[in-house]
C-alpha cells in the first residue's frame, strides 16, 4: 500500500511539473527571476516570433493562391488544344475519344510532401518521394507511361508530354 501511494505521489509531482505555466515562451520559474529589462526583451522576442509566423503563414497562403491561379490559367489556355487533339485522335484512331482521353491524361493529382499520386485513367500511380514534381503537373495534361528498367521499386516512368518532365512511379 505504501509503495502504491509513493508511486502515485511521484506520478502526481511529475505531472504537475510538466504542466508549468509559460509566459511569453518562458516557463514561470524563469520568468520570476528575470529583471524588468530582461522581461521586456523576452516580450519583444516573443512578439517578433509571432509576427514572423503570421507573415510566413500569409506568404504561404498567397503562394498557394498564385499556384492555383496559374494552374487554372494554364488549363484554360490549353483546353482548346486538348479538344482539337482529341478530335483529331478520334478521327485517326479506332478507339473512342472518351477511352483515349482517360488513358492518356492526368485525371487526378495529389502533390503533398509525403504523398505524390498521379491518377491516369482508372490507374493510380505512387510517385517516388525523392522525385521533385514541379507545379507544371496539372489535371488534364497528356502523359505517357513508359517502362522503367533502371529502377527496382518504381517500375514505370510517367512522361509529361506538355513539359517534358519525367517521374518514376509504381502502381498503387
Amino acid at each position: 500500500m505504501k509503495k502504491c501511494f509513493a508511486l502515485s505521489a511521484v506520478f502526481l509531482i511529475l505531472a504537475a511539473s510538466s504542466c508549468q505555466q509559460r509566459m511569453f515562451g518562458v516557463d514561470e520559474a524563469t520568468w520570476t527571476t528575470l529583471s524588468e529589462p530582461e522581461r521586456e526583451k523576452v516580450i519583444d522576442g516573443y512578439n517578433q516570433r509571432k509576427e514572423l509566423a503570421l507573415i510566413n503563414e500569409q506568404k504561404e497562403r498567397e503562394k498557394e493562391l498564385e499556384n492555383e491561379r496559374h494552374r487554372q490559367e494554364v488549363e484554360a489556355q490549353t483546353a482548346p488544344f486538348y479538344a482539337a487533339a482529341d478530335a483529331i485522335s478520334s478521327i485517326c484512331e479506332k478507339t473512342s475519344p472518351k477511352d483515349r482521353k482517360q488513358a492518356d491524361r492526368i485525371q487526378a493529382l495529389t502533390n503533398k510532401i509525403a504523398d505524390h499520386t498521379v491518377t491516369i485513367g482508372d490507374t493510380k500511380f505512387e510517385v517516388s518521394p525523392f522525385t521533385k514534381m514541379s507545379d507544371a503537373w496539372i489535371r488534364g495534361q497528356r502523359v505517357q507511361v513508359l517502362k522503367n528498367d533502371n529502377e527496382l521499386f518504381y517500375t514505370v516512368k510517367i512522361k509529361n508530354i506538355d513539359n517534358g518532365e519525367t517521374v518514376s512511379a509504381r502502381k498503387k
